[in-house]
């Protein structure tokens, strides 16, 4: 038996990235299957993404989780 497999994704990304430029996060992005969910910090680069973000980057990981968990939490119980 084959499953597809779909699972939730994730991009947090600095807008001024010199590493990984921006466009290849926003093309991941663009071809990533739902649920999908993205956090684009502005004036971050590639090491100063949760410093830049601050709370916002927290967040938007506990709510990625929270959406993680309530998708499958029924499943499960």
């Amino acid at each position: 038996m084959r499953v597809k497999a779909r699972p939730f994704i994730l991009i947090i990304h600095g807008t001024k990235d010199r590493t990984v430029p921006l466009w290849h996060g926003k093309k991941l992005f663009k071809n990533a299957n739902d649920p999908r969910f993205a956090l684009w910090v502005k004036d971050a680069g590639h090491n100063d993404v949760i410093d830049v973000a601050g709370e916002k980057y927290y967040a938007s990981i506990a709510s990625f989780v929270k959406k993680i968990h309530a998708k499958h939490y029924d499943k499960i119980f």
